[in-house]
């Protein structure tokens, strides 16, 4: 049977009196067709994020050879090659806070594509685009939509997920902001796609 890997993070909370948060990445094998529930897999490889004094993971993407992961709220992308598992060798990109080019006020979602970071910015209407080492490399406006969730399907466009904000809640925009393409009228029942995971897209579908 073919095996998939899944990247997973749990966070667990402990309740005592000394309140401690451990937020780990665990890597395990899985059979897609016999698997439906995580009491069925098993650990191969775990990386105690606490040593780093990451808490809180918001998101896990990958890209070549590289783990991308967000810091909580911060304004912050941690990268780290899947291959080692020195936490030292972490690279951590931080991000100016502010409402010039190339600074941000949030990471409402981000999605790496060709060794660059797409970060949507909800509060100021813009994604912003960056290189791996966090340089800063253009950004544009989006006006008719807010923008939940991104994913990048080429270097001209962008598919996008809004929920109660326009009339649909999918829409493709260029690096204009310009929305392309839309489907998918937006209903009071699909809210719960806001907390579902990630979007992607598949050409002709």
């Amino acid at each position: 049977m073919r095996l998939i890997y899944l990247l997973l993070v749990f966070l667990f909370i402990s309740c005592t009196n000394d309140s401690l948060d451990n937020s780990f990445i665990w890597k395990t094998p899985m059979n897609a067709s016999i698997d439906r529930s995580f009491k069925a897999l098993s650990i191969e490889r775990k990386l105690d994020l606490n040593e780093i004094n990451l808490f809180y993971t918001l998101k896990l993407e990958i890209e070549g050879q590289n783990l991308f992961f967000q810091n909580g709220n911060e304004l912050e992308i941690f990268v780290l090659n899947k291959k080692k598992t020195d936490l030292s060798e972490i690279q951590k990109i931080s991000f100016i806070e502010g409402r010039g080019p190339g600074e941000l006020l949030s990471i409402n979602d981000y999605n790496v594509h060709k060794n660059k970071i797409y970060i949507s910015d909800r509060q100021q209407g813009k994604v912003a685009i960056f290189d791996l080492e966090g340089g800063f490399i253009q950004e544009f406006r989006i006006s008719d939509i807010i923008v939940d969730r991104l994913h990048i399907i080429d270097v001209d466009r962008i598919l996008t997920f809004s929920m109660k904000t326009g009339e649909n809640v999918f829409n493709i925009i260029n690096t204009n902001g310009e929305v392309i393409e839309s489907f998918v009228k937006t209903e009071a029942d699909l809210h719960y796609l806001m907390y579902s995971g990630d979007v992607s897209y598949k050409e002709g579908e």
